[in-house]
């Protein structure tokens, strides 16, 4: 804790005396879809959530406290549409419109606008993201190609979590969860810098426990703990110009199952690991308002991570520098935007990984240029853009996109999309080399060794989509279809090598298709009650030659039933209720049913209790089985209960 109290005071000293800022993040949502919601994620422009063209959902922070989730990953089980899927305590599966997987390289997932993808596996280390969840001002949920506004791997979709301005959150929060799963331990402490600004800062601890049965016959060692410190400060430079700085420290320990094989007789076990991540991540913005019409943002960010575990002990350094302008003159609006990242890769070799061409480092170099014209005749707005972007180990691709809004009366739109986009492959795709679990084949067992290839293309798709959006008063509708066709899509090409081994080369010879949608009903029955009902549905098929096979998945249908409930019962308790039930097809699992309930309870105006209840009235269950992904080790799911108390001192 001495480590942690000297980092939170070295991050606050240099940052004393600088002012305050209203950035982009600070906005009020009152409701999901009403006029007032602001959308950035879209467009990278603020605009009323109703008039973008595409299948949106935002999730208000509000939400995210009453319905009693702990991390992140639980409150995207909250939105529609999207794919989560628990591994163990500490590994999920999540994205949108597809098959999930341990790493997803179709969903792009922001904090605050910056990318957390790791280019070293291809996905998101959900069990890094640990933002204190009562920070949040909201999650935005793009179920759509967002290529053109924020680049590769975001064909699915785009995660963008907003924090609180600093400005919100001042005074003294403590915060406590003690659960049948985990504890954590929270302070926040907020203050205004006279005229200058706001800042805050935040430090936590927290322990997630072990399952009780792991998916196989061994112990599941999957307990965890994390500690870290952040801080934010929104600061006003001038009358036009504003910065935010932030920044975060992690400590990570993740108990883990790996397979190992022997490297002589190639039989596999079952070994128990530590994983350790050290994290740290800076980000300065600033904002300039040139006149009414037109601003820009200028935004630097740094990320750096060290991680040790049985496979990698690699070094991560990550700098990204992205520029925006945006202007409208009358219906005109107009979006220029450059983005440069590099990264460097420092990997140990081991027994069982090797790097193939030496690759330590990717630069990327982008630009994207978007118009558009609102209120043509018969209320239609167009808009049209493209993006370039430039991989320094791919090469070039383009994304372009087209954007219909037809506003069809006050209270109903139609809209249409048709966009190209682009998936980059990752370090690990294109340059390690593993020895995974061996293979049995008769009387033997195969080295089974998956390795990367340097000749592996990017994965381009073009995707078509139309909506229907219907608001009123007390009842939102929300309609979409959509269809995605890829080629250069990853594979594994598979051949067995004399004497004894099962070679698996990825290279990208797929194609595949995708065709679902979603619908999406809100109905504000009274004042005092409110429920969501969604249905989403994705057909995926591959077109593979024999030799080819999917690291992620088979041709299958992710299928989904979200419906929600929030109940306040007077001026001191609420009941939130979620009912979910998946279809299991696409992760060889059965068909489930969840229900979750979080009972909320104001006990004072500074002390808040809440009761919550996660799986309940089921059995044991396993929600994600394929272990041809590596580092994936599957524990069962069981019901589990979280009791909250949060107390602010003013």
């Amino acid at each position: 804790m001495k480590v942690l109290t000297g980092l939170l005071l070295a991050l606050l000293t240099p940052l004393w005396a600088v002012s305050q800022t209203i950035d982009s993040n600070h906005l009020a949502l009152d409701a999901l879809m009403d006029l007032d919601v602001q959308l950035s994620t879209v467009t990278r422009r603020l605009r009323d959530a109703e008039e973008n063209a595409a299948s949106i959902y935002v999730l208000p922070g509000d939400e995210i406290k009453r319905s009693g989730v702990t991390s992140i990953p639980q409150a995207l089980s909250l939105v529609p549409g999207v794919q989560v899927r628990k591994i163990d305590n500490n590994n999920w599966a999540i994205t949108l419109r597809g098959v999930a997987g341990r790493f997803s390289s179709r969903m792009l997932v922001l904090v605050n606008g910056q990318s957390i993808y790791d280019a070293v596996d291809g996905g998101v280390n959900w069990e890094a993201l640990n933002i204190p969840l009562y920070d949040i001002e909201r999650i935005e949920v793009v179920r759509s190609n967002g290529g053109l506004s924020w680049g590769n791997n975001a064909t699915n979709g785009v995660v963008n979590i907003i924090t609180k301005h600093s400005e919100d959150t001042r005074g003294l929060l403590s915060n406590l969860e003690v659960g049948s799963e985990l504890t954590n331990a929270s302070i926040r402490f907020g203050k205004d810098l006279d005229s200058l600004g706001s800042f805050r800062v935040h430090a936590f601890s927290k322990n997630l426990r072990e399952s009780n049965n792991a998916y196989f016959t061994i112990s599941p060692n999957d307990s965890n703990h994390t500690q870290g410190v952040g801080t934010r400060f929104d600061l006003n430079l001038s009358d036009t110009v504003f910065m935010l700085v932030q920044g975060e420290y992690q400590n990570i320990d993740i108990r883990n199952v790996v397979l190992t094989p022997d490297l002589v007789t190639n039989i596999t076990q079952f070994n128990e690991d530590t994983e350790t991540r050290d994290l740290f991540n800076f980000a300065v913005r600033l904002d300039h308002i040139i006149d009414t019409n037109t601003s820009q943002v200028f935004q630097l960010t740094y990320n750096n991570e060290e991680y040790d575990s049985f496979y990698f002990e690699d070094k991560q350094d990550d700098v990204s520098i992205d520029y925006l302008i945006s202007s409208q003159i009358n219906t005109f609006q107009f979006d220029f935007g450059l983005n440069y990242r590099h990264i460097d890769l420092k990997l140990t070799s081991n027994d069982y990984l090797t790097s193939l061409n030496d690759l330590d480092s990717l630069q990327y170099y982008s630009a994207f240029l978007q118009a558009q014209y609102e209120h043509l005749p018969s209320q239609i707005s167009v808009s049209v853009g493209t993006k370039v972007e430039r991989n320094s180990a791919i090469g070039w691709e383009h994304q372009p996109s087209v954007k219909v809004i037809w506003e069809v009366s006050e209270m109903s739109k139609l809209w249409a999309s048709i966009s190209k986009g682009s998936r980059f492959p990752s370090f690990t795709e294109m340059d390690l080399s593993f020895r995974a679990a061996g293979i049995p084949f008769g009387n033997i067992i195969l080295a089974q060794i998956i390795q990367g290839n340097r000749d592996i293309q990017a994965e381009q798709s073009v995707s078509k989509e139309v909506g229907y959006r219907y608001n009123a008063r007390q009842l939102n509708i929300d309609l979409s279809l959509f269809k995605t066709d890829a080629d250069n899509v990853l594979t594994t090409d598979v051949a067995i090598i004399p004497p004894a081994s099962f070679i698996q080369t990825f290279v990208s010879d797929g194609s595949l298709d995708t065709y679902g949608g979603e619908v999406f009903v809100d109905w504000q029955v009274a004042s005092w009650l409110n429920t969501e009902l969604t249905y989403s549905f994705a057909k995926i098929d591959y077109d593979l030659s024999e030799n080819l096979q999917s690291p992620t998945g088979e041709n299958s249908k992710v299928e989904q039933w979200l419906f929600k409930t929030s109940l306040q019962l007077n001026d001191v308790h609420s009941l939130f209720t979620t009912t979910r039930w998946e279809k299991g097809e696409a992760y060889s699992t059965d068909d489930y049913y969840a229900l979750d309930v979080s009972w909320q309870w104001q006990l004072s105006e500074n002390l808040q209790f809440s009761a919550t209840g996660n799986n309940l009235f089921i059995s044991d269950r396993v929600e994600y089985t394929n272990t041809r992904q590596l580092f994936v080790v599957p524990s069962f799911i069981e019901p589990s209960f979280v009791i909250n108390f949060s107390y602010f001192f003013e």
